[in-house]
């Protein structure tokens, strides 16, 4: 059982384009004030803004100092790194867990079924500082999951990459799993991708799934459903 961690078990302000930029405008702005630095218009800002915010399409990870650098290069690396613990406080300040989805995920757990999570960080931020965030949300539990970032396998969902490290930590194949997520493009498609069942955590922002995709409410609403046996079982159970 494999588990997106933003906006599907931690809910975090950056589930669209629109948030993200909003975020990133404002925590850009705080940051490069003490630089003195000032765009020449607000459309060459929101181009910045863009273009830092942007993924590769072949989903390789761009690091957070290498985004910066490409537009701010008067920035040392001392104050990269800073800058990249600081954003990281941000986003955790602002996490919510909706109260069901610890004893949710506990259940499954419970009843022998191997949980693993797979993250795409934001904007290329390093793992290292999300450990403490993981480990805050994550004591709810019994056991603490694998946890594969983008970074620690150099791509980002829907690349193969993180997937299949995550199986490979649980010890099953694509075909004994199913993947559950809020993002059609990097959750859901990258699951099928690799052979992997998918149920979609629907939102009001989230587009129709593919055919044949489940779509639920929240994580509750899929555990109950998958122990009532209304979503078919991809999952072996563990043996211990």
């Amino acid at each position: 059982m494999l588990f997106d961690w933003g906006n599907t078990l931690v809910d975090y302000p950056l589930g669209t384009t629109s948030t993200q930029l909003e975020f990133l405008d404002g925590f850009l702005r705080h940051q490069l004030h003490r630089f003195d630095y000032t765009p020449v218009s607000l459309e060459e800002w929101r181009d910045v803004l863009i273009a830092i915010n942007t993924e590769r399409s072949d989903c390789q990870v761009t690091p957070f100092a290498t985004r910066m650098r490409s537009w701010f290069p008067f920035i040392g690396r001392e104050e990269l790194i800073g800058m990249e613990e600081e954003l990281c406080r941000s986003i955790f300040g602002s996490a919510s867990v909706p109260q069901e989805v610890w004893p949710s995920v506990q259940c499954l757990l419970n009843q022998g079924y191997a949980v693993g999570i797979i993250s795409n960080l934001p904007w290329g931020v390093s793992a290292i500082h999300w450990q403490t965030e993981f480990s805050h949300h994550l004591r709810e539990l019994s056991m603490v999951p694998p946890i594969v970032c983008c970074g620690d396998v150099g791509f980002r969902k829907p690349h193969s990459a993180p997937f299949l490290r995550c199986l490979q930590l649980l010890g099953r194949t694509p075909q004994e799993a199913v993947m559950v997520g809020d993002s059609i493009e990097s959750d859901i498609k990258g699951a099928l991708q690799c052979g992997l069942a998918a149920v979609l955590i629907g939102h009001e922002t989230t587009g129709p799934p593919p055919a044949g995709v489940r779509t639920v409410p929240g994580v509750a609403a899929f555990v109950e459903a998958f122990i009532a046996g209304d979503i078919r079982s991809c999952c072996e159970r563990t043996s211990g």
